[in-house]
């Protein structure tokens, strides 16, 4: 259940936990689900690979082809549905938005060192202790929400540390210079840069993501960061 529900904060996932055949097939038929979750304190192997196979052959409106005005309501729903979430919604972000207000361009703040166009929001930091793989205790795991606002860029950098990115609103590109590989990433977008990539982020719309690394996080700038060319300069 909990996989589902941090699936489900990702627009355009329909995540279903399944814990029999059954519930495999309604929710595919009637749910038109398109993540399936499994329990291992309920599901054994058997039974869940009964599960798997149910939902990846049941089609939407399986079992409803007797029923033209069912299939029907179901068919119209997912029509429906986003407009409601448009029309209804009163959290512009996601429920990971932990300052307050979203639209609050109080919340944020200039990178230090930078200008005004390259701002950002820390919405949720935690860090502990690494333990399980080092002797060193100074070595911590960081795990973040943060937040940049579209037009925002962060110049050419690289960290010690690999670290891990999960969108879960907005649209931004990232640029590895060591590689020469562009990443457009949008909701549901994952991405790793291992240590010392350097790179260069484009924020196209308000953006928020999730951000992790292993063993600490720092930042060092590869160039005169007085002198970055901004996406919109390029125009």
């Amino acid at each position: 259940m909990g996989m589902s529900i941090i699936a489900n904060k990702v627009p355009g996932v329909y995540a279903s936990p399944c814990q029999d055949v059954k519930t495999a097939f309604d929710s595919r038929g009637i749910n038109n689900s398109n993540v399936l979750t499994l329990g291992s304190m309920v599901t054994n192997n058997d039974n869940a690979k009964e599960i798997i196979e149910t939902w990846l052959k049941t089609s939407f409106t399986n079992g409803w082809e007797d029923k033209q005005d069912v299939k029907d309501f179901l068919e119209n729903s997912m029509k429906e549905i986003p407009k409601l979430i448009n029309n209804h919604s009163h959290i512009p972000y996601s429920t990971q938005a932990l300052s307050g207000d979203a639209n609050n361009e109080a919340s944020f703040v200039s990178i230090p060192g930078l200008d005004e166009r390259c701002k950002w929001c820390l919405l949720r930091q935690e860090r502990h202790v690494n333990t399980s793989d080092s002797n060193d205790d100074s070595i911590e795991r960081l795990r973040a929400v943060v937040r940049f606002p579209k037009g925002s860029m962060e110049p050419p950098h690289h960290h010690t540390h690999g670290h891990d990115v999960f969108v879960i609103r907005g649209h931004k590109t990232v640029k590895n210079l060591t590689t020469g590989v562009d990443y457009e990433l949008r909701p549901g977008g994952y991405l790793y840069t291992p240590a010392t990539q350097i790179h260069q982020v484009f924020y196209h719309e308000d953006t928020e993501y999730w951000f992790g690394s292993d063993e600490g996080f720092d930042m060092m700038w590869d160039s005169d960061v007085k002198n970055i060319v901004f996406e919109e300069d390029q125009k």
